[in-house]
């Protein structure tokens, strides 16, 4: 309820109870006034001959004349009181329609935020609500009104949780791939332990078939392969540099064929693998050339500008150009 109606019904009540007042004392007046009338009357009716007579009437019509205007003024003065009565309970009314309106913005405010006590004037406050609400206006010019702004927030939030979802899928999927990738990577190594050791032992089985002692080392960190032959006629082994050109072409065939137990491919070729070696190292590679291809499913081919001592069968066929 705004604060002018507040006064102008304090107003009314407070000139209603003037009302009342006044009509109390003019009720009080005229009974006074009744009272002499009465008791002059009584006087008149024991002297009725007296001198007095004739003054006593007088008064009587001075008295009957007030009365009249005083009952004149009370009829005003009560329908007077009807009507503020009528705009008291009017201001009542509307009094009452205020308060309702006030206690639910109250409650739909208390929902938003906790009643907040202030000293500031209420003008103070109207000023600054309608500072929000220009501030507001130049927001919702640039960036729209509350309700798109809200819609485009639900928007993209639901994007968002989308994404969300589809990067927790993708973290889990991750975390199973890198798990995974350990268990690969364990057998990986194991694998290649297995490989290394098989390479290790075939190169040391062909090696002691010419009476040779062969290592070799591999290093997966550095990613190296050392070769170290050791020839019959020889304490330690050494490197292959030291080799004679024989034993070098020797040790390098047993090194393939080291390699052929491990990698089984459906076709073998090996090109001039015999030009440097001595007679005994060349037959003896021819050997366990053919011993190890007799023993696989796989074809072979074996290329060499020197003549050869193999005499062909079923299994083995010699071409010369």
């Amino acid at each position: 309820m705004k604060t002018e109606e507040i006064t102008h019904a304090t107003q009314h009540l407070t000139e209603l109870v003037e009302v009342k007042n006044a009509l109390q004392h003019e009720c009080d007046t005229i009974k006074t006034y009744v009272d002499e009338a009465f008791q002059k009357y009584k006087e008149v009716e024991t002297s009725r001959n007296s001198e007095t007579t004739r003054t006593v009437l007088d008064e009587i019509v001075s008295i009957d004349n007030k009365l009249s205007k005083a009952n004149s003024k009370k009829t005003k003065l009560e329908h007077k009181k009807q009507e503020l009565e009528k705009t008291l309970r009017s201001l009542e009314t509307e009094i009452d329609r205020q308060r309702e309106e006030t206690n639910q913005a109250f409650n739909q405010a208390s929902k938003l935020h906790e009643r907040i006590d202030s000293d500031r004037e209420p003008e103070l406050i109207q000023d600054e609500i309608k500072n929000c609400q220009a501030f507001i206006g130049n927001v919702e010019s640039r960036v729209g009104k509350f309700d798109q702004v809200l819609a485009h927030y639900m928007e993209k939030k639901a994007s968002y949780e989308r994404a969300q979802e589809k990067l927790h899928k993708l973290q889990n999927a991750l975390m199973m791939l890198n798990k995974t990738m350990v268990i690969r990577n364990k057998w990986y190594s194991l694998i290649e332990k297995h490989w290394a050791h098989q390479l290790e032992v075939a190169f040391a089985s062909l090696m002691g078939n010419r009476g040779f002692e062969g290592v070799i080392t591999i290093d997966f960190e550095r990613e190296t392969l050392t070769m170290k032959v050791a020839p019959g006629n020889k304490q330690a082994v050494q490197a292959t540099e030291s080799l004679s050109g024989g034993e070098r072409s020797f040790s390098t065939v047993s090194f393939i064929m080291a390699l052929w137990n491990i990698v089984q491919p459906p076709f073998y070729f090996l090109d001039e693998f015999d030009v440097f070696m001595d007679k005994v190292n060349r037959q003896i590679v021819l050997e366990s050339l053919l011993s190890h291809a007799k023993e696989s499913n796989a074809q072979f081919v074996f290329l060499t500008p020197l003549d050869t001592s193999i005499k062909p069968n079923h299994q083995t066929k010699v071409l010369k150009y």
